[in-house]
């Protein structure tokens, strides 16, 4: 079940290829967490979040951020799992201000260990997120209210103790530091660049050239929360992102040839409009964006895989900025 489909959504501001309207103040609120997670506190949190979404440089674009200092509930736990319960957002009010219990917001972010769970209201089943993952840009407001758009936490199978989420959240690889710039670099309306027709015309990728044993390779050495290569989380089609499963399917296959052609129309017809172009060939993705897929680089190459799994980059490169800027000018 999709929940971005539920006819109470209320309509979409923005336009169609995602960008947010000329001149948007984004309020950026947080869910809080759960004590039993052995998280750093919130507050540390929320202040890593904002001096990583600072490397994005909004304020040389025509959109400013505001961070909303006051906290949405945690997730309770629902038949077993801490799960988030979902309320439309047009079902409280028309508008948020006038509802004593609404925080007004247009991004979400939680923190919450992966896999996260999302029970529709009056349904048995829970939705889940199984990786870090953003809605792309405007879309974002499709969402109901209290649902993340945002999930930036570490998988439970990465961090089964307090020090594991201090080493995540705070450590000197910056793990965590990449996270927040990529995920909100969809959340800023910007897509994976290993889909970039540009990019995938200048290289010469096309569906069928990945191999799927090299692709299986790749993903058994990620392993963990990156094991997925779908951004359809990313599109704002879907909420969830789920893993592939090893060995691959046909489906997963079929999914990973889907993505490289690029198939997702705007639901008027007309394509996504403002891919970063290229000049000329680059020769690692990963180092030349932020907004690479993880891994992609390793899927396309025939060398052996690296025995350290890490991003090339941490935050948004001098292309990330300048497309990011023309996108947004001021």
């Amino acid at each position: 079940m999709n929940i971005l489909a539920q006819p109470t959504v209320p309509a979409i501001r923005g336009t169609w290829d995602f960008k947010w309207p000329r001149g948007t103040k984004i309020r950026v609120a947080f869910q809080q967490t759960v004590a039993d997670w052995g998280f750093p506190d919130i507050g540390l949190l929320m202040k890593h979040f904002e001096c990583h979404v600072g490397l994005w440089k909004i304020q040389d674009t025509n959109l400013s951020i505001e961070f909303v200092r006051e906290l949405l509930p945690a997730p309770a736990p629902v038949n077993g799992k801490t799960a988030t319960l979902w309320h439309a957002r047009s079902s409280l009010s028309e508008d948020c201000g006038h509802h004593p219990s609404v925080i007004d917001y247009d991004i979400l972010v939680s923190f919450a260990r992966l896999p996260a769970f999302v029970r529709p209201p009056g349904s048995s089943t829970m939705e889940t997120v199984s990786a870090q993952s953003s809605v792309l840009g405007s879309y974002a407001l499709r969402l109901g209210y209290g649902i993340p758009t945002m999930f930036v936490g570490p998988h439970e199978s990465l961090c089964k103790t307090p020090q594991d989420a201090s080493d995540y959240f705070l450590g000197r690889d910056k793990i965590f530091q990449f996270i927040v710039c990529h995920e909100m670099g969809h959340a800023l309306g910007l897509a994976h660049e290993h889909q970039n027709p540009y990019y995938r015309t200048m290289h010469g990728i096309r569906p069928g050239m990945v191999q799927p044993a090299r692709v299986e390779a790749v993903l058994r050495h990620v392993g963990g929360p990156l094991r997925s290569l779908s951004m359809r989380g990313s599109t704002g089609s879907d909420l969830n992102v789920q893993p592939f499963k090893q060995p691959l399917s046909e489906d997963d296959l079929a999914e990973i040839d889907a993505e490289l052609r690029n198939d997702w129309p705007d639901p008027d017809g007309s394509p996504f409009s403002d891919w970063r172009t290229y000049e000329s060939r680059v020769e690692s993705l990963e180092a030349s964006t932020i907004m690479a897929h993880p891994g992609w680089d390793e899927i396309l190459s025939n060398a052996p895989l690296s025995k350290v799994f890490k991003p090339s980059q941490v935050a948004p490169t001098p292309a990330d900025l300048g497309h990011l800027r023309k996108m947004y000018p001021k």
